[in-house]
């Protein structure tokens, strides 16, 4: 039988239809690759660029959340000397920095006299005549552009949004540019109220006086507009002169501006809203997107309607939002004009470490899943236009939770997250050896299932795969470098447990032999609480049996309970974290090796998790495949558990598929490798190419499969 060739899987991640019936150019399971060429910018599916850090807002080390990113060009000086410079304007811990492109740091601006904007919440940010103006629902605040060295300042509109509405309203924090105006909403007591500035004077918001179509307008006093029946939470400018006002589950849509005669607002969709105030973007073509309940939208300048039609996931990611619970999701939408790519961010607010991301790539109508060995870029907090000072023109810059400012760029070839970026040297940002390990892209695709459509046996003999031709030259700090891509083939009776798909829970118990420490400080002081720990006090009368200093670890029991998951976006079983109320069975490193699964929960503190237990491979029922094994207590640095107490086991037990096979083909070498023999016989099988840190791009593969006569499982009469 001739060689078979395996569909390359340009059109992306599949993960409704079944199985066995999966289209061509599709696949079940994808991370951190792209429809991109790492090396020549083709198209080619392989590992995606590299996240590279640039700005750290942190000060004296203190981690901030970065709130919004902001593009902020102005001409810069006295006439006819200005010049025009490439800005940008970052919110972070409430306070605004300044970058101008070429420079190594951002400028903290100094506020005087003037209180921070809120640390955490929403910033709403626009620019408009050489000035930046922020609206954080408590504050209003603006700095002009024009100077050299900005300060932030009061903005105070003559008719500020809050004289229309009633004393309850509060400050607005949703804030747009709307052609040669500014829009608000987002007033807590009066959610469904929108307001537009005088058209060109953001200072003047007084819809009253005489009836001039440039004046100012509120909708809620206006016979013309009104306002949506909903609480409005996002603010999108889309087409040639259109604001859209998103609540959850309705969009209501201002056709144009209201100097426009037959401007009218209409409701654009009963059912179809945006889940949060940044699930959205705009495209270069004038067209928006914006993350709904059900999945992905997209929305045109000259739709009079939205339906389920202008959903771009339909049919491909469906049962993966249908089962996330928004609540729970921080969702930012940010736009790539180099890549044409739509980055979906969907950071998980319980979990932020486990999230995992889509990315929609334009030219290929493909979608792809990502997530960043940099441990602070797990669940990014925002996105928006970065000026490079070159002729590349913007690019899409992330923020992180923690400070930093970071992107994905395609002029390098790495396989490590967490360097510095072109230029960005003395920011701060290296890695070494030991650092790599921890930071490296894994990237993983799945290809196939190979299957004999009468449901016949089918004998896998060899593959033969063809990678691009350039080997990737690291950094020399980050020597040696890490391994791969390889190849595996996995196979089964069915292709659903061909892929492993089954394990969605698991069951954690603590071991009988060794039971939970409980602790008994009979009514003890707790002395100090530095570093998360506490140090009991045993002078205490009667005195408690221990005196060694403990780790509050204990103060929540891990066990018994049953741990589930609902990351089915990845039907990985290595990958998955399972979690019940706040603790977690969760692997690290999933690829690298079975040792990483811990068990964790919260600290009390906030500040993250902490490893109740880690897993110890001597002990027997220990999987490398699943989460199942032994788990045993892992005391923090310098603590121990008291001379009388044995450290405590948890046992982990979770469902396979005692038939599915494995079969390991080795490493892949650049260009074209040799047939990588194998003998495998099964109902169906799949390809796996994954790989720990090392740039690679597939250019074709084929297999060389023989049908089987299927002899087994045979019923009937004769």
């Amino acid at each position: 039988m001739p060689y078979q060739a395996v569909s390359i899987p340009y059109r992306g991640l599949n993960i409704d239809s079944g199985f066995a019936a999966l289209p061509p150019g599709f696949t079940s399971q994808c991370i951190n690759v792209m429809p991109y060429d790492a090396f020549k910018g083709k198209v080619r599916i392989g590992q995606r660029k590299p996240l590279l850090g640039a700005l750290d807002l942190q000060e004296a080390g203190v981690p901030k959340k970065v709130q919004a990113i902001v593009r902020a060009d102005a001409y810069v000086g006295t006439p006819p000397n200005a010049i025009l410079k490439q800005r940008c304007i970052m919110v972070a811990g409430g306070e605004v920095y300044l970058y101008d492109a070429g420079d190594l740091v951002a400028l903290k601006l100094t506020r005087p006299s003037l209180s921070a904007m809120t640390a955490t919440g929403h910033v709403g940010v626009a620019v408009l005549n050489n000035f930046c103006y922020f609206a954080d629902g408590t504050y209003y605040r603006k700095v002009n552009l024009a100077t050299a060295t900005p300060t932030v300042q009061d903005w105070s509109p003559t008719q500020g949004p809050y004289a229309h509405v009633t004393a309850s309203g509060g400050y607005a924090n949703l804030l747009c540019r709307f052609g040669a105006r500014l829009a608000l909403a987002g007033l807590q007591g009066a959610p469904n109220a929108w307001f537009l500035s005088k058209l060109n004077d953001p200072d003047n918001w007084d819809p009253t006086g005489a009836a001039a179509p440039e004046k100012a307008v509120a909708g809620a006093s206006t016979t013309k507009f009104g306002t949506p029946g909903e609480p409005i939470v996002a603010l999108m400018p889309v087409g040639e002169g259109g604001l859209l006002l998103g609540c959850q589950k309705s969009m209501t849509y201002l056709t144009a501006d209201p100097v426009v005669s037959d401007a009218r607002l209409i409701e654009l969709s009963r059912s179809v809203g945006v889940i949060s105030t940044n699930a959205w973007c705009n495209s270069d073509s004038q067209t928006i997107y914006l993350m709904s309940q059900d999945g992905l939208y997209r929305v045109r300048p000259n739709d009079f309607q939205v339906t389920q039609a202008n959903r771009v996931s339909a049919n491909r990611l469906d049962s993966f939002f249908q089962s996330q619970n928004v609540q729970d999701l921080n969702c930012v939408l940010g736009y790539d004009t180099e890549a044409q790519n739509v980055y979906v961010i969907l950071s998980r607010l319980d979990l932020p470490d486990s999230s995992r991301h889509l990315v929609y790539n334009q030219p290929t109508d493909s979608f792809w899943v990502w997530q960043t060995g940099w441990s602070a870029f797990r669940a990014p907090s925002c996105c928006g236009d970065f000026p490079t000072g070159t002729s590349r023109g913007s690019i899409l810059a992330f923020g992180s939770s923690v400070g930093y400012i970071g992107w994905f760029d395609r002029t390098l070839v790495s396989g490590v997250d967490g360097q510095a970026a072109t230029g960005f040297k003395s920011a701060g940002f290296a890695v070494n050896t030991t650092q790599a390990q921890a930071q490296k892209i894994v990237s993983e695709v799945m290809l196939g299932p190979v299957l004999n459509p009468t449901l016949a046996e089918v004998m896998m003999r060899d593959a033969r795969i063809e990678l691009s031709m350039d080997e990737v030259i690291e950094s020399p700090d980050i020597l040696p470098a890490v391994s791969g891509p390889f190849a595996r083939i996995q196979s089964g009776q069915t292709a659903e447990e061909a892929i492993g798909e089954n394990i969605v829970s698991v069951n954690v118990a603590y071991d009988t032999v060794n039971p939970p420490v409980i602790l008994d400080g009979n009514g003890a002081d707790q002395a100090n609480g530095t570093a998360g720990f506490t140090v009991y006090d045993c002078a205490s009368t009667p005195a408690p049996t221990f005196t060694e200093s403990i780790d509050l670890k204990f103060a929540i029991e891990p066990a018994p309970r049953r741990y589930n998951t609902t990351d089915t976006l990845i039907a990985d079983t290595l990958a998955r974290t399972y979690y019940s109320l706040d603790n977690r069975v969760f692997n690290a490193n999933p690829v690298a090796g079975s040792n990483n699964w811990t068990v964790d929960f919260p600290d009390p503190y906030g500040i993250g998790y902490w490893e109740f237990a880690s897993r110890d491979e001597t002990y027997t029922n220990t999987s490398a495949d699943t989460p199942g094994g032994t788990y045993v207590y892992s005391p923090a640095p310098a603590l121990s558990l008291p001379n009388t107490i044995t450290a405590p086991h948890l046992i982990v037990s979770s469902g396979t598929f005692q038939n599915a096979n494995s079969v390991e083909l080795g490493e892949l070498l650049p260009g074209r490798n040799d047939a990588l023999r194998c003998r495998v016989r099964d109902q169906a099988a799949y390809v796996r190419i994954n790989s720990l840190g090392v740039p690679w791009a597939l250019e074709r593969m084929s297999v060389l499969v023989d049908p089987v006569t299927h002899t087994n499982n045979v019923k009937g009469t004769y």
